[in-house]
Formats: structure tokens, C-alpha cells, sequence
């Protein structure tokens, strides 16, 4: 197969992933999980930081039209920022699971931190989530309405995008020993 379609395959596989794991875990309201960005994180780790804004993007634009449901779309910026730095992140560290949980640790601050604002902004800090409760608690006590959405939005984050990465790095294990033809990671 033509290296630019095999490309192009692999990014479409890993959207349909991050679209169908990320509307089953929200359908069975897993907590602390949204696992819809392993492709993505797939992506940004075998072809680099650009590939894996487009993936984070193509997802956020794909997902609305598949499932019906827009209100989400604002979360593109989160989506595209995950795969430019773990993209970037990948890149520079070892391939261990070490550095899986540091990159994890590191894309779940930033998730949290842009979502934390893109929650504010166009939500006005509720959107119906699980979080929202959080929210309301965190505000009741007196903290600041963007420390009381980061909070929360952090802590599941942080679950979510450890272990996404963690998955990650079985997969390409897996799929590196099988007869899949995949690349060599520059790390």
C-alpha cells in the first residue's frame, strides 16, 4: 500500500476509535473516563505532532454530523492541543511507560486548563455533565468559577489521559510485534 494511503488510513481507523470508544464510554457513564483520544495520542505518537492535531480535529468535526449532538464542538481546540503536544512530547521522550505517565500528567493539565475556559466561556461553567455537580459544589464554597471548573475537569482528565496513554503504548507494542507493517517511532 502507497505509504500517503496507509497514512491516511491509519488516521481515519483512529478517528472511528476515538468516536466509537468516546460514545460508548459516554454511554455508560463510565466516571473519570472519556477515552476519545486514543486515536488521536495513536497518531501523534507514529506520525507526529501535526497528524495528531489533524486526528483531534477530524474527530470534533466528524463525531457532531455521525451522532447528532453540536454541543460539543467547542472542545475541538482541546482535541487538536492533546495531539500537538503529545505529539511534541513523544518526540522528545523515551518510548517507556514512564514517560506515558508524564505525558498523560501533562495533556490532562492542558485538557482541563482549555476545557476549563471553553466550559466557562460558552457554557457558563454547566453543560450537563456528570462535572457540574462539582462545579456547583466547588463554586458553593467560594472558590472562583474557573479554579471550580478546572478542579474537576482535572481529575478526570488526568484518570482519562494516563490510561489512554497507557493504551496507547500497548497497542503500538501489539501491533508492532504482529504482521502489521508499522512505523518506526523516532524516539
Amino acid at each position: 500500500m502507497n505509504s500517503k494511503y496507509y497514512k491516511l488510513t491509519l488516521c481515519a481507523i483512529a478517528i472511528a476509535i476515538n468516536i466509537v470508544i468516546g460514545n460508548i464510554v459516554a454511554a455508560f457513564q463510565v466516571p473519570f473516563l472519556f477515552l476519545d483520544t486514543i486515536g488521536t495520542l495513536f497518531i501523534a505518537l507514529i506520525f507526529g505532532p501535526l497528524a495528531g492535531l489533524t486526528v483531534g480535529v477530524l474527530t470534533n468535526l466528524t463525531a457532531p454530523i455521525l451522532m447528532g449532538n453540536f454541543a460539543f464542538s467547542p472542545f475541538m481546540t482541546v482535541s487538536a492541543v492533546i495531539g500537538l503536544v503529545a505529539g511534541l512530547m513523544f518526540r522528545k521522550m523515551k518510548f517507556k511507560p514512564r514517560s506515558m505517565i508524564i505525558i498523560g500528567v501533562a495533556v490532562a493539565f492542558i485538557a482541563a486548563f482549555i476545557g476549563a475556559g471553553i466550559k466557562l466561556i460558552v457554557f457558563g461553567g454547566y453543560s450537563g455533565e456528570i462535572l457540574d455537580s462539582v462545579f456547583a459544589f466547588l463554586t458553593a464554597t467560594g472558590l472562583n468559577d474557573f479554579v471550580a471548573t478546572f478542579i474537576p475537569r482535572f481529575a478526570y482528565n488526568l484518570v482519562d489521559k494516563v490510561l489512554s496513554c497507557f493504551l496507547v503504548y500497548i497497542m503500538y507494542n501489539k501491533l508492532i510485534k504482529s504482521k502489521l507493517k508499522m512505523p518506526k517511532l523516532n524516539v
